[in-house]
């Protein structure tokens, strides 16, 4: 055989793994203080789930594992205190559209992952553990309220221990993700084997599993998971498998097993337009053709008005946008500063549009912010209007209020009026809405052309920055915190600098219901433009009409 092998030694790997699963615990254990201290306003405890809670806890379940995300648990009656806490904490809403939107806040268990606008860690929040289509039905504040806190952390708690294995149960056959199934059984298979030597474990775990109205998810769990981990059973009696589920449930997975499954699908392209075919004779059985198109005729009238219904309203909204357009299109200005002797002579800032009498234009507080020092011995501010095919109008404005709080600027512009648009009441958009939004992105790099983007409403969201020290509290914050967080709308449209300022209107009226005024950026200002998040925002209309209210 001449030499033997040579088996590298394992320690390098072994201890690169160990320093990553160190690091993971530290990061871990900073992001749940973090969220511990957004949720003290609320005066909830915070509940860990899953990964986060096994870790913490110091259990084996955790062993191997990587944690990808955190998940707490809170009573959905104060979902939205909660859901607000977190986003002036940092968190945000994902890029999911209205359908999604609705899926999760509706019929799931959780809410949409929220991600931290400057960590980029990923928080679940879940009201329940079971989604809203499952059989079982339980409140969510019994669990809450025998969780247990953490050692050295009053302000952190789990699940208890029969709790905790019913959770992992119910994850793993109440939830559509079967990609990970099988850690969820070896998860499933760890609690038990840690739990197991508790006093009272087995008879607490079954009372609570009937208590909860979960049986049917324990039944199976302990049968994957004696079939997959070889767990170990509590008896012959009481710990068995079969003796947890109601014995129609198991009536209901053995016929279940047994039936074939009858996949839904499109007719092949032949069932389009079927050949005409002799008709079978009387009393005759059909043929294996006749039969499938049979089927496939079965199958169009069955689904044929559902894409009707669909045909008919997809395009409604959208199909009247380029008309649309070429009516908005001549309110959309630029609004910059010029001086004769800068190079250029024109500094392009962002977007605003016209609006009322023709001579007061909206714009953001930051545009006019970023505008500089304006004046006699300075730049001038002014205004770019259309006058034709590629034409522009220089107008000569001032800034007759800025309302920082709600991010908004109204400027009287000089000479005869312009055309305007039409400010509508935001009150009536709700999620889901089609809407679109006109200005100027990327400065001059496109030469001024104005750009239009179809948006989703995806969220009518809550809008907060907080002050990171108490000295930079202003009494213009303070006051606006009196008054209420600003709900602002969230699209699932890309907006990059120089969007700023611009109107999102209806795209059949043409009737602005907001104003876009910022793009999430996923980290640095660079990224806007090589890495789009995707989720921009804007600012309802109805704030708009107030200021203009005042300047009439």
């Amino acid at each position: 055989m001449g030499g033997a092998w040579s088996i590298p030694a394992p320690r390098q790997p072994l201890a690169s793994a160990l320093a990553l699963a160190t690091r993971q615990q530290r990061e871990l254990r900073f992001e749940v203080a973090q969220i511990e201290r957004a949720l003290q306003p609320s005066g909830l405890p915070l509940v860990l789930l899953k990964g986060g809670a096994y870790a913490l806890t110091g259990m084996q379940a955790p062993l191997g594992r990587m944690v990808s995300d955190v998940d707490i648990l809170v009573p959905r009656e104060r979902l939205a205190d909660v859901e607000t806490a977190l986003m002036m904490a940092g968190w945000v809403h994902t890029h999911h559209g209205a359908h999604d939107q609705h899926d999760y806040r509706t019929w799931m268990h959780e809410l949409p992952p929220l991600p931290h606008m400057r960590r980029g860690t990923v928080l679940d929040v879940h009201h329940a553990v079971v989604p809203a289509t499952a059989k079982a039905r339980f409140s969510t504040q019994r669990l809450l309220q025998a969780a247990q806190p953490l050692p050295g952390q009053p302000g952190v708690r789990v699940l208890a221990p029969p709790d905790m294995v019913l959770h992992s149960a119910a994850h793993l056959f109440h939830e559509c993700d079967f990609a990970h199934g099988f850690r969820s059984v070896v998860d499933f298979d760890a609690l038990l084997r840690e739990f197991a030597a508790l006093p009272g474990f087995w008879p607490q775990l079954l009372e609570r599993a009937a208590a909860l109205d979960l049986q049917w998810p324990l039944h199976q769990a302990l049968r994957c998971a004696q079939a997959l981990m070889d767990t170990p059973r509590a008896g012959r009696s009481r710990g068995r498998a079969g003796g947890l589920c109601p014995r129609h449930h198991r009536r209901q997975v053995d016929a279940a097993g047994a039936r074939p499954a009858v996949p839904v699908r499109p007719p092949p392209a032949h069932a389009l337009a079927p050949a005409a075919a002799p008709p079978a004779a009387q009393g005759s059985a059909p043929t294996a053709s006749q039969g499938e198109t049979m089927n496939h005729t079965r199958w169009w009238v069955r689904w044929a008005p559902v894409f009707l219904f669909l045909g008919a309203g997809s395009g409604s909204a959208l199909a009247q946008l380029p008309d649309t357009v070429e009516r908005v299109k001549p309110a959309v200005v630029l609004v910059g500063t010029y001086l004769a002797t800068d190079t250029p002579r024109f500094r392009y800032v962002g977007t605003g549009f016209v609006v009322g009498d023709g001579l007061h234009v909206v714009t953001n507080a930051h545009v006019t912010a970023a505008l500089g020092a304006v004046g006699a011995d300075g730049p001038a501010l002014v205004v770019q209007l259309r006058a034709g095919a590629g034409l522009w109008a220089m107008r000569q404005a001032r800034v007759l209020e800025t309302v920082p709080e709600h991010d908004l600027a109204l400027l009287q512009i000089d000479g005869p009026p312009a055309a305007a648009l039409k400010v509508g009441a935001s009150e009536p958009v709700r999620e889901g809405d089609d809407l679109a939004f006109m200005g100027f992105p990327i400065g001059g790099l496109l030469g001024f052309s104005s750009v239009t983007h179809r948006a989703t409403v995806s969220s009518i969201t809550t809008m907060a920055l907080p002050s990171p020290t108490g000295q930079q509290l202003s009494e213009r914050a303070i006051r606006s915190l009196r008054a209420g967080p600003l709900k602002v709308f969230q699209l699932d449209a890309t907006a990059y600098p120089g969007n700023s300022g611009g109107p999102l209107f209806d795209p059949r009226s043409g009737a602005v219901l907001g104003v876009i005024n910022m793009v999430l950026i996923k980290t640095t200002r660079e990224s806007a433009m090589s890495q789009p998040s995707g989720i921009s925002y804007a600012i309802p209309s109805r704030y708009v009409l107030d200021l203009m209210a005042r300047h009439r």
